[in-house]
């Protein structure tokens, strides 16, 4: 009895948070076959080109990696059916991909190995218009008893700064290789109008 009263205040105190991603159609990244990590794997890093079984180890440990940053408490619960009104929504693929990849059941647990079943199955929805293309959409809902982490956003802004500083690194990388193959290819002329 003792620990049904605990769970409620729990309940009470507590706040939900939705983890969730969605890819529209006319997402480059769309398909409908997501039985494959590579094509997850894209989900965060749109230009990898590694095997499948190198895309599943890279999935699995970039899962566990974000999963330490959080700090969320050992065990959550989860639920498929709950009020979002009530909780926090977070989009964000990699978060929901932790959600997801640790829970069974009705029970998010931080140190069980990640499984890829769920994100292999994630669900096709019409958001309730039958003539509008169907979205794929990964969400997962937990429950936090003593509130949300204080440092939840600090971590996805985080990641979301690292990703962007690899995006203009390889931006600027790839202009100095163009800029130096330009300069190699140029040929100086004399005021002769011929080649040195």
């Amino acid at each position: 009895m003792e620990k049904e009263v605990l769970i409620q205040e729990a309940k009470n105190k507590g706040t939900w948070l939705t983890c969730s991603f969605t890819i529209p159609p006319s997402n480059s990244l769309y398909t409908k076959d997501w039985n494959n990590c590579g094509v997850i794997l894209r989900v965060l890093e749109p230009e990898h080109t590694l095997t499948e079984n190198e895309a599943r180890v890279e999935l699995l440990q970039r899962i566990e990696t974000h999963a330490n940053t959080l700090k969320w408490p050992a065990f959550l619960m989860t639920a498929d059916d709950f009020c979002p009104a009530k909780g926090v929504e977070l989009s964000h693929s990699l978060t929901t991909f932790v959600a997801l990849a640790k829970s069974t059941g009705s029970v998010w647990m931080k140190d069980r190995e990640p499984r890829l079943a769920p994100l292999h199955n994630p669900t096709a929805v019409n958001h309730g218009n039958p003539e509008c293309s169907v979205y794929i959409e990964w969400k997962a809902g937990l429950f936090f008893p003593k509130g949300l982490p204080s440092d939840l956003l600090q971590v996805v802004k985080g990641e979301y700064e690292n990703k962007n500083k690899l995006i203009v690194e390889k931006k600027a990388k790839l202009a100095a290789e163009i800029e130096a193959k330009n300069l190699s290819q140029l040929k100086i002329k004399r005021p002769g109008g011929y080649p040195r």
